[in-house]
């Protein structure tokens, strides 16, 4: 019905979003391995179209967190490896992934011994390592055990990776990520005698990481074929400042007014009133709120577009509702006689101005990831392809 009926809506560009794959694979052209991640939801852009689009442009491999996601785009035809980076503990959920042909990341013992136990001989399978984040994955002190384990499993070990929790310092040679990827490579030299790959580099890992030269590349140890994993910036939003590449954000979320109200200097709108009005001013009423993904806490804090302008959201952003002060955009005059515009949410109005993730998630204390994964499902989806961009 909302597909139907709803003015609110999120467009997601799936050119933009072949155009940011591309952005990466240029930059990374000796990294023959790039996952993009498409858990949650695609980070609230839609999982299948995303998938099916990121397929088109040859990603090598797609990334979920849970089985069901992997089932959701297996069944919607995707070719292309999935795999799955959460935990299972019982051999119904190994026999979910096997028939759908998911390709498991394990991070503990548990979970390899379970999926063992009912595997076909040469079925292909990751292992993670826990290098500093110290969430996921197997420790080093395992890596002998893990080299005699595959050294006679059916099992197939295509593949090593690891997390870096501090991603926006990849390009120091000194940092953290430093350090993570120095107890990594201890461990792929553990398993020279196999014939796999390895990945590393998240969004900001990965963004940070093209910035350097060769030789620093060389002096840190890192492997510029270290495979990908981007997330965020693949949908736009660049999790380092100063970002080297040309992101462009896939998602803008539009709505259209539905009510103007004439407000005398001194009256207050939503809930307990928390704004009032500085002078006679026009508040428009927006049919979008927080069970919509728009945080409560953007309450009197950020800002939409509105006839190419920037105004203020103003009062308590309700569950169904929020409001805008568009004395500044409007003729004085009747209320009754504006007409219900399109304002812009999130992303770019057709004047080029933006409200973008990461303003958006500044204002209200969160991160672009949250921005994008919270916008509600029911916000319908609409898919476009604009001008290619290559």
């Amino acid at each position: 019905m909302s597909e139907l009926f709803r003015t609110t809506v999120a467009t997601v560009d799936l050119a933009k979003l072949k155009h940011n794959f591309f952005q990466f694979k240029k930059s990374f052209q000796a990294a023959t391995y790039i996952c993009p991640m498409i858990k949650a939801n695609g980070y609230g852009h839609g999982d299948v179209q995303v998938a099916k689009a990121l397929e088109q442009v040859g990603a090598s491999a797609l990334g979920v967190a849970l089985i069901e996601e992997g089932i959701l785009v297996r069944e919607s035809g995707i070719q292309l490896p999935i795999l799955h980076f959460g935990i299972f503990n019982t051999e119904q959920e190994a026999r979910a992934i096997i028939e759908h042909r998911l390709t498991p990341v394990f991070s503990t013992w548990e979970h390899l011994r379970c999926f063992a136990s009912v595997a076909p001989a040469g079925y292909p399978v990751q292992i993670k390592f826990d290098s500093g984040m110290h969430r996921l994955g197997f420790s080093p002190e395992h890596v002998p055990q893990l080299v005699s384990f595959f050294s006679s499993s059916p099992l197939q070990l295509q593949a090593i990776l690891t997390h870096l929790h501090t991603g926006e310092d990849a390009n120091l040679l000194d940092g953290l990520s430093s350090e993570q990827l120095k107890v990594f490579q201890q461990i792929e030299k553990a398993f020279v005698g196999f014939k796999i790959f390895s990945h590393t580099l998240n969004s900001s890992g990965g963004l940070h990481f093209s910035q350097m030269q060769s030789q620093e590349v060389l002096a840190n140890g890192i492997s510029t074929r270290q495979g990908l994993r981007p997330g965020l910036a693949i949908y736009g939003p660049s999790p380092i400042a100063n970002c080297p590449l040309d992101l462009k954000p896939v998602m803008t979320v539009t709505t259209k007014t539905v009510k103007y109200q004439y407000l005398p200097k001194g009256q207050g709108v939503s809930y307990n009133i928390t704004w009032k009005a500085p002078k006679d001013s026009v508040v428009a009423v927006l049919p979008m709120g927080y069970a919509d993904g728009y945080h409560r806490l953007s309450s009197n804090k950020t800002q939409v577009l509105y006839r190419g302008k920037r105004v203020n959201v103003v009062g308590t952003v309700c569950m169904d509702y929020f409001l805008i002060d568009v004395t500044d955009c409007v003729a004085a005059g009747s209320v009754e006689n504006l007409a219900h515009e399109t304002v812009v949410i999130l992303g770019e109005d057709e004047f080029g101005n933006q409200v973008l993730a990461e303003e958006l998630a500044k204002k209200v204390g969160t991160i672009p990831w949250e921005i994008l994964t919270t916008v509600g499902q029911r916000v319908p989806r609409r898919y476009i392809e604009s001008s290619k961009h290559s």
